[in-house]
């Protein structure tokens, strides 16, 4: 099973944080190309802020924790509809 089977209507990207708090967008289930924008001390905020440009509605961003710190986010996305 594929995620949009799993998750119909629903985009997941994961973001790492890189060096100096850079972004990279590590994976995207939407279905067209993304280029994401380089996204500069990496927060929600940004995170939600592009994908309401990219015409999500309803977004949940969780933070990536491992050893005790913030390695990257989670971000759900829907365009119509809760999550």
């Amino acid at each position: 099973m594929t995620l949009p089977h799993v998750l119909p209507g629903i985009r997941m990207d994961i973001y790492a944080a890189g060096p100096a708090d850079l972004a990279t967008l590590l994976f995207s289930s939407a279905q067209r190309p993304v280029i994401s924008p380089p996204l500069a001390s990496v927060t929600d905020a940004q995170i939600r802020g592009w994908l309401e440009r990219e015409g999500y509605a309803a977004i949940m961003t969780l933070p990536l924790i491992g050893a005790g710190r913030r390695c990257g986010w989670l971000a759900l996305a829907r365009s119509r509809g809760p999550l």
